[in-house]
């Protein structure tokens, strides 16, 4: 999960703070950067969940919560790019760069061997080796395109702070400002150290001692302290101006078209208007998943889903459709690695069978057979 937060200070009102979050976060979508970045790891689709949260120190707190899904990488991926210097970021090295720092450290290496030539050759302390050591001096100095092995946090971070300050916002922290953590099992989704579906889904549920989400803004309307119900009315107004028409939870295309596909969503909505009892807490477990991640020997797999399920009814939360819907995601992503290397196997045999040589004819065939049917 990517969590993304914009800079933010007091003096920042949530309605500028939200439409350059917007040009932001639209850019950082369609960046060139993020694009080869995205073919390089298998982005296969995102979650994106905004939460927006206040506190008295540091003003108005926005962030997006992003669980992406992706099929080429683990947790030591490193991606190899090269450094833009004008921009402050880094991008994926194509064969072109790959081949431009090679022609550049081979020229440059070739001069420097012929500068130490004319060194040695010169005479000593004359002129033409003074200024050969001085050239030898600044061709050493310098500075060529290097490539460069970083990982995909460092990678996301340098263009997101490249687009805040494009956008008029202050540089982030690269410690608060990006934070990945991946994950690539279903325990991790269940377990309550991960607490994924709890923080796309449970913004209301979430307490915390430095900051107050639009709920605590609005419980605190209602306090016996009239300054603090003046404090928290005028912040809720500005939340609900600023936040109007606007979504908390998207998904992106590539997403919908292969996991939320319209007659999924036609059916399911069907089920809830045939179900008059539905509270919209009825969830369906196919037979894949439920032997993949859920049988006898994944008992505590079982019983974080029926926790999870509970908590969903008496909060009015959807974390087990988003957990059921990320086992779907997983297991479509075994299924498609077992498929290719199936077929690659396949593969492998076919052209080896196409190696083979032929056969020599069996010792009943007749010599005339033989010449003229296997020559």
């Amino acid at each position: 999960m990517l969590t993304l937060t914009i800079p933010h200070t007091r003096a920042d009102t949530l309605e500028d703070l939200t439409d350059k979050k917007s040009a932001v976060m639209s850019e950082l979508n369609a960046h060139s950067a993020m694009k080869k970045l995205k073919a390089r790891i298998g982005w296969q689709g995102y979650v994106d969940s905004l939460e927006i949260r206040h506190s008295y120190a540091s003003g108005w707190h926005p962030h997006h919560h992003i669980l992406g899904f992706f099929t080429n990488m683990h947790q030591n991926t490193r991606v190899q790019c090269v450094y833009d210097a004008k921009r402050d970021y880094y991008r994926i090295a194509t064969q072109t760069d790959k081949s431009k720092i090679a022609k550049e450290k081979a020229k440059l290496n070739q001069a420097i061997l012929e500068t130490q030539k004319v060194i040695k050759n010169a005479k000593s302390g004359g002129k033409r080796q003074a200024n050969a050591i001085k050239k030898l001096k600044k061709l050493n100095d310098t500075a060529i395109t290097e490539l460069h092995k970083i990982e995909v946090q460092k990678y996301i971070y340098h263009i997101f702070a490249y687009l805040c300050e494009k956008h008029g916002l202050r540089r982030p922290s690269e410690a608060h400002g990006v934070d990945f953590r991946e994950s690539d099992d279903i325990q991790d989704y269940l377990t309550k150290q991960s607490k994924i579906a709890h923080e796309l889904t449970a913004e209301q549920n979430k307490k915390s001692s430095y900051s107050r989400s639009q709920w605590d803004i609005l419980r605190d309307c209602e306090s016996d302290k009239p300054q603090l119900v003046a404090y928290s009315e005028s912040l809720f107004r500005e939340f609900a101006a600023a936040t109007k028409g606007k979504a908390k939870l998207h998904w992106s295309p590539e997403f919908k078209e292969l996991w939320l596909d319209d007659e999924e969503e036609e059916n399911e909505e069907k089920l809830h208007d045939d179900d008059d009892t539905d509270d919209g807490h009825n969830y369906k477990i196919t037979g894949d998943i439920w032997n993949r991640f859920f049988t006898a020997a994944d008992r505590k797999n079982q019983r974080q889903l029926l926790e999870s399920a509970e908590k969903d009814s008496l909060n009015n939360t959807q974390n087990t459709k988003l957990i059921l819907l990320v086992a779907r995601i997983l297991l479509d992503i075994e299924k498609g690695k077992k498929e290719k290397e199936f077929s690659d196997e396949q593969e492998r045999l076919f052209q080896d069978w196409l190696m083979m040589p032929p056969a020599p004819p069996p010792d009943y065939i007749s010599d005339y057979d033989r010449n003229y049917q296997y020559s």
